[in-house]
């Protein structure tokens, strides 16, 4: 791999260590959710009072400094919208690709904005979003791959003595499947999945904001 291709991995994993409360600042926070399908990652949220305009970026580089540069990629009006959508289909490289949407008024006062990743780092092997459900005991996830195969999930909670591991057979293409927690609640888990001989670590925060998922790879 090219060393500029390594070098910018490496900024990244080390941005992503940063609490995307970083990124806040002043402006309230978006209630965000999205979802990684194949190439497409499908962006959905709650417009919000004195929002006129959404603009959704997508960082293209990184400084020296860690700091992100991104491009505007799409401008969407609420239109007296309650929810909106919007669907990146780009080819994605095999990093962490992350995104910012900025809620404005018509005279460009920002209201709200957040940050967050989607995460391609294990592209060649698969992709995967893993989803908190913030109103029962199931942790959702969604699984691309090229390959067929079965993948083994353990979800862990070391604090509180919880472990548990489930075998999942998945097909070529898009899956989606959950694990119920078994009414265990916990802060934040550790997830360990097991798949084409490579094992990769989520760390996910099972609380309702958009410090999405810190991730490692073994």
């Amino acid at each position: 791999m090219p060393k500029k291709k390594n070098s910018m991995r490496s900024l990244l994993l080390s941005f992503l260590l940063l609490p995307i409360s970083v990124f806040a600042g002043n402006p309230s926070s978006i209630n965000l959710s999205y979802s990684i399908q194949g190439e497409d990652i499908i962006m959905t949220w709650t417009s919000q009072i004195g929002v006129d305009i959404y603009q959704i970026y997508k960082a293209t580089s990184i400084n020296e400094n860690g700091t992100l540069n991104y491009q505007l990629i799409a401008s969407i009006p609420t239109d007296g919208n309650f929810q909106l959508e919007y669907t990146d289909r780009s080819k994605k490289e095999p990093l962490l690709n992350y995104y910012k949407i900025v809620g404005s008024d018509y005279n460009h006062k920002k209201v709200s904005e957040s940050v967050f990743t989607a995460n391609f780092i294990n592209k060649d092997y698969y992709t995967l979003n893993i989803i908190p459900n913030f109103f029962s005991d199931l942790l959702e996830f969604e699984f691309n791959t090229e390959i067929a195969g079965e993948a083994r999930i353990t979800v862990e909670d070391i604090i509180n003595n919880f472990n548990k591991t489930v075998s999942v057979t998945l097909e070529s293409g898009y899956n989606t499947f959950a694990i119920n927690l078994d009414s265990h609640e916990s802060d934040r888990y550790v997830v360990k999945i097991d798949f084409a001989n490579k094992s990769t670590y989520r760390l996910v925060e099972m609380k309702n904001n958009n410090e999405k998922i810190l991730t490692s790879d073994e």
